[in-house]
Parts: C-alpha cells; structure tokens; sequence
C-alpha cells in the first residue's frame, strides 16, 4: 500500500472519462487513503464505468464525492441517475460472473470488493432517491 490522496486520483479519472464524470464541489479537497494504487485505480475506475453504462439513452449524470466522517474513515461515493439495480438482482450483485451485461464479465463488482475489503474498507451499492444508483466506498484515512 501506498500514500494515495483520493481526490487528485479521482480528478485524473475524471478526465479519463472526457469529462463526463463530475466531481461534487463540497468535496475534500484532500483525502488520503493507504492503498495499492493500481487496485484503487482499478476500483474507482470500475465503478465510474458501470455508472456511465447505467442507462441505455441519455446521460447518466454520474458525479463523485468524497466525504470524512467522524471514525477517521473517508466516503467515496459514485452516483448515477440510470435505470438503477432491480431488486431481485441486488443480493447477487457481488457475486463473481453474475452480469446483466451483453459483454459484462460479472467480475468487476467482485474483485472491487475484495480490494476495498483488503483495504480495511467495504463497498455497497444501493438505490439513489429520486432514481439511479449509489456506490459507496468506506476506507480509512491516512492522517
């Protein structure tokens, strides 16, 4: 592991994605994590990508935002306003090579789970009031 700060990570992304992904001003401006940063790449990257291909037409309006709570741990959450999880497939989400995808794998979620978690963090997905989907990474902070 190493010295990661999120948000300039998070920025780097966000033009890997041409921009289509926006960073919530009330952000951090600085959040350091201790992790591998190929895996966290790996992660974050991930979860972007499912939340642009969340919804068949239009834009899925994906924004990030990292947050710190009073446990020392940071909140990285990933939101879009897609067609959302239905809730038959939320119990299956994490398991390997379970896709709704044409040309999904069904391990991207899985393996982003075992990441965060040999972080000493978790990941969960839930459904975003007003419609579409929230990934919420919960890591420790490095001081």
């Amino acid at each position: 592991p190493e010295r990661i700060d999120l948000v300039v990570m998070l920025e780097s992304l966000r033009h890997t994605f041409q921009d289509r992904v926006r960073v919530v001003s009330g952000s951090l401006h600085r959040a350091y994590i201790l992790f591998d940063p190929d895996r966290a790449r790996s992660v974050f990257e991930n979860l972007i990508k499912n939340g642009l291909e969340s919804c068949t037409e239009g834009d899925p309006h994906v924004e990030v935002e990292v947050t710190r709570d009073r446990r020392h741990m940071v909140h990285i959450f990933v939101r879009d306003r897609g067609e959302g999880i239905p809730p038959e497939h939320m119990e299956k989400i994490f398991d390997p090579f379970f896709t709704t995808k044409i040309h999904g794998s069904g391990i991207g979620l899985a393996i982003c789970r075992q990441f965060v978690r040999a972080g000493n963090g978790n990941l969960r997905l839930y459904a975003r009031e007003g419609g579409g989907t929230v990934a919420e990474v919960i890591l420790p902070a490095d001081h």
